[in-house]
């Protein structure tokens, strides 16, 4: 039996699930959603739980199983809690700061800790001081990040 499948859901009391012959409409704070689902698949609710049944342990029958629990899973958090989004920066040479709502990444050359009078992209043109102040340089970075 699929891991996946064979788990119940738990719905919560603010989201009304509707079973109709192969299809699934969850109702919930946050909205209404509705899925048609594979009829191989059988959905019983029983007790505030949703319990998913395959007829066979046919290929199709086991992949679908884990599936379709998978999707009204997804349906049931969506309509009662909504998703959200966590962005991570991790790394050496961005600067990223968050302002409000927004990220804002400081712009920085690439090119300060070579202090030459010659520009490392292009070594026939020569700059009275480098790295210059308003222009950015075209060779890549060479930082790595570190674990």
């Amino acid at each position: 039996m699929s891991r996946i499948g064979k788990l119940p859901i738990t719905v919560p009391d603010k989201v009304k699930v509707t079973l109709s012959d192969g299809a699934v409409t969850v109702e919930g704070p946050r909205g209404k959603l509705e899925r048609t689902l594979p009829r191989e698949i059988s959905i019983k609710q029983a007790d505030g739980q949703l319990v998913f049944e395959r007829p066979s342990d046919d290929y199709k029958h086991r992949a679908l199983h884990g599936l379709v629990r998978s999707l009204v899973a997804n349906m049931v958090t969506g309509v009662n809690e909504g998703f959200t989004k966590n962005l991570e920066l991790v790394g050496v040479g961005y600067r990223v700061a968050k302002q409000g709502e927004e990220l804002v990444q400081a712009s920085r050359s690439t090119c300060r800790t070579r202090r030459s009078s010659r520009c490392p992209a292009s070594p026939s043109r020569t700059w009275a001081r480098w790295p210059p102040i308003s222009a950015g340089c075209a060779r890549p970075s060479r930082t790595r990040a570190r674990a």
